[in-house]
């Protein structure tokens, strides 16, 4: 069994860069801003927050608080 902790951070950044195509695709087609593009920078942000409030060494990592 394989630990899920241990990939997060490496498949955030595997869903990030599939979503950034996501991004560039809709731009290139030329579909509506806020209900096609900026969707998958949405859910990249609810992902990267998910993570972040997950993961004790991204918040040792990238501190909000001084």
């Amino acid at each position: 069994m394989r630990d899920g902790r241990r990939d997060s951070v490496l498949s955030a950044i595997l869903l990030i860069g599939y979503l950034g195509g996501a991004v560039a695709t809709h731009l290139r087609v030329g579909d509506p801003l806020f209900s096609h593009v900026l969707f998958p920078t949405y859910m990249g942000v609810l992902l990267w927050a998910g993570l972040y409030l997950r993961e004790d060494g991204l918040r040792a990592l990238i501190p909000l608080r001084s």
